[in-house]
């Protein structure tokens, strides 16, 4: 598999946000700082969005580190870090 750079980690995760889950911000709106509540996203929504990141980037996210991701900075830095540790 090809090695994924962080502008990709990033761009992947805004295609998720705005085309499948739905975030109430559209791809070019989203930052880094955005939060799950600025977003606009329930519990509901939050699960979806971990399963599309498990399947798109296929790694596991465990329940301790989803919980710990507070902005979409924070998830961009959990999946680099865990498909560094796949590699």
């Amino acid at each position: 598999m090809p090695t994924r750079t962080r502008k990709d980690i990033l761009e992947e995760i805004l295609y998720i946000l705005d085309y499948e889950v739905g975030s109430s911000k559209t791809h070019d709106e989203i930052e880094l700082t955005d939060t799950r509540m600025t977003l606009g996203l329930d519990s509901l929504d939050e699960l979806e969005f971990i399963v599309s990141l498990e399947e798109e980037f296929c790694i596991t996210i465990n329940d301790e580190e989803a919980t710990k991701c507070e902005t979409i900075g924070d998830v961009v830095d959990l999946v680099e870090r865990i498909l560094n540790a796949t590699r």
